[in-house]
């Protein structure tokens, strides 16, 4: 059974972050609330596969550096997540190009 460790960290509230959930996979959109292992995400996309990057870490600073390559969902409205293992504030920067990456569809 996984049990997330990461405190909640208020001050990310209302921030453009990318966010990694144990079982749900990474996603990038603003956090609206965070209790415990839960966090609730606003205009939310999974990032599927992306390249450019070698890490998460690069991605929130940089952004993907070959968007038209990367496989991003189309934005969800909200989406809560359980189990968070990683929570990085973007640069403006990073916020911009995960934006504009193409809407990924099979």
């Amino acid at each position: 059974l996984f049990r997330s460790t990461l405190e909640p960290m208020p001050e990310l509230l209302g921030k453009y972050c990318i966010v990694e959930a144990h079982t749900a996979g990474i996603f990038a959109g603003v956090i609206k609330d965070w209790i415990g292992p839960e966090l609730e995400l606003y205009s939310a996309r999974c990032l599927w596969f992306c390249l450019g990057p070698r890490a998460m870490y690069q991605l929130a600073v940089l952004g993907p550096k070959k968007p038209d390559k990367c496989k991003f969902t189309a934005s969800v409205e909200r989406v809560l997540l359980i189990g968070i293992e990683t929570v990085l504030p973007t640069t403006e920067l990073a916020e911009k190009s995960i934006k504009a990456v193409p809407i990924w569809s099979c």
